[in-house]
């Protein structure tokens, strides 16, 4: 009970000078390359996060955000649409939460970012919203496309391998339904594209007990914004140096968080799942028969630009039609903070990945 209260005032303390930071870098922007062509209700939205992810102790930040199911009932009752939840096979912890009809033949499951600590954001369930009837107005069809999102367990109590089994088995229980595998794209940002990539790895190399989707399942597509591929800070790569101050997320959080989840594995052999840099030459062979598509989105002014790219180069080389767009001036999930600043004006970037879909679903 004193730890939640000091991590309270604590938070309440860090954010007093928030303002003035506000303030400064407004006036700031026009100097700034990657500020100048945006909003003035953008660079504020991206200033007020960049500062409490950086100011604020980050085992403090769990507090500011609700629960994944709480965030989603929250958002539906302000939105005034249904709550639809289905249990996940297997998992008594886990459901699937729906945008969209349940009974979408065409479904994009999302496992959301936050560094495998966090809950979903409020901006990502009003991206996915967008998205949705826009890639439904492109295959013509509003009731035929959903969005079902997967509130996995968090750190600490989810270390790997739980949020993989979870997402196996949220996929296994699409499959149940009759949807066909070419019908499922699968999405996430940071760590919950991480999270994708996991699926994908353990279908190439099952890992030890965990469950297995039959052999014959070839998505239709995966979407990777802004993938959280490397767990940690390697010397050399530029784009953790240029971005530390341009970035929503700095570069010690992202070590910060990168330890966490190091500190939470117990084998060696899991690695690989996990970071690419530890991926063996050839790790990624075949997954051109698990996926029919793959995009991979990064923000030119975001710290993981040069580790997504590397990731990207050895996708590439395992899956030929994989499409990589760094985004001018693009932070970590750039697309996403539109929404949370309520913009008017889309960054391009939105349209391309509507489209993507779109193309998967003709």
């Amino acid at each position: 009970m004193f730890s939640t209260l000091w991590a309270i005032l604590n938070i309440i303390i860090k954010s007093l000078p928030l303002p003035i930071v506000l303030i400064l870098r407004l006036l700031t922007s026009p100097f700034n390359q990657h500020e100048r062509t945006k909003t003035s209700r953008r660079i504020i939205g991206d200033a007020a996060l960049r500062w409490v992810i950086f100011a604020q102790q980050w085992r403090h930040t769990k507090l500011l955000f609700p629960p994944t199911l709480a965030q989603y009932k929250t958002w539906c009752k302000a939105k005034k649409v249904p709550v639809a939840t289905e249990d996940v096979k297997d998992e008594p912890d886990a459901k699937l939460l729906w945008i969209g009809s349940q009974g979408a033949t065409r479904v994009i499951l999302y496992f959301h970012g936050g560094g495998f600590f966090l809950p979903i954001q409020e901006a990502a369930l009003d991206f996915w919203t967008y998205a949705r009837k826009e890639i439904a107005a492109g295959v013509h069809n509003d009731a035929d496309v959903a969005v079902a999102i997967l509130p996995y367990t968090l750190l600490p109590e989810g270390p790997f391998p739980i949020p993989l089994r979870q997402a196996i088995n949220s996929i296994q229980t699409l499959l149940d339904r009759g949807i066909s595998p070419q019908n499922i794209q699968l999405t996430g940002d940071s760590a919950g594209a991480n999270l994708v990539v996991q699926v994908l790895n353990h279908m190439l190399h099952p890992y030890k007990s965990l469950p297995r989707l039959p052999e014959s399942v070839k998505f239709g597509g995966a979407y990777l914004m802004s993938p959280w591929v490397v767990m940690n800070r390697r010397a050399g790569i530029r784009s953790w140096e240029e971005n530390d101050g341009h970035d929503l997320v700095c570069a010690k959080r992202l070590v910060d968080f990168g330890n966490m989840v190091l500190d939470s594995v117990t084998e060696k052999n899991m690695m690989p799942y996990i970071d690419m840099s530890f991926a063996p030459g050839g790790w990624y062979d075949g997954i051109d028969t698990k996926v029919d598509r793959i995009l991979i989105t990064a923000g030119d002014a975001e710290c993981l630009r040069d580790d997504i790219l590397e990731f990207a180069d050895k996708i590439g080389k395992s899956h030929r039609t994989t499409k990589v767009i760094v985004q001018p001036h693009g932070v970590h999930d750039d697309p996403f903070y539109d929404f949370m600043a309520k913009e008017t004006r889309l960054v391009d970037l939105t349209k391309h990945i509507v489209n993507w879909f779109v193309e998967g679903y003709e």
